[in-house]
């Protein structure tokens, strides 16, 4: 039997969902991952270490891409592969993180992506 490995951070089944923790949290990262992609395994400290770092202020999410739910909302995202790391920024998605950079280059991307979505006015 295959592994079922998934990532630590809340999985989201539909677009819908999404929607609506994106209206409850000001800024929400999204992982967008695949249980086939060996990569996103090798990742999941760095985005815990994130998640526990930001926890009191964002909300961290993981999309399983092979849920065909999210495709039209990856498209519009411009995510080509996996891992990939959408922000939104009250409800909206304002930046997409992906071609996997290394473990403290993905950490320096998140933390500038957030920061800056942080510091603006709330909508």
């Amino acid at each position: 039997m295959a592994e079922r490995w998934q990532p630590n951070a809340q999985a989201v089944a539909s677009c819908d969902e999404l929607k609506k923790i994106t209206a409850d949290f000001r800024v929400v990262v999204a992982r967008a991952w695949a249980r086939w992609n060996r990569i996103d395994r090798t990742m999941e400290h760095i985005v815990e270490q994130f998640r526990l770092e930001y926890e009191s202020r964002i909300q961290v999410v993981s999309l399983d891409t092979d849920n065909s739910d999210f495709w039209d909302l990856l498209r519009e995202a411009s995510m080509i592969n996996v891992p990939a790391f959408l922000i939104f920024s009250s409800g909206q998605c304002v930046r997409t993180i992906q071609n996997a950079p290394s473990p403290p280059e993905l950490l320096r991307q998140l933390r500038e992506a957030v920061d800056h979505e942080l510091s603006r006015p709330a909508a």
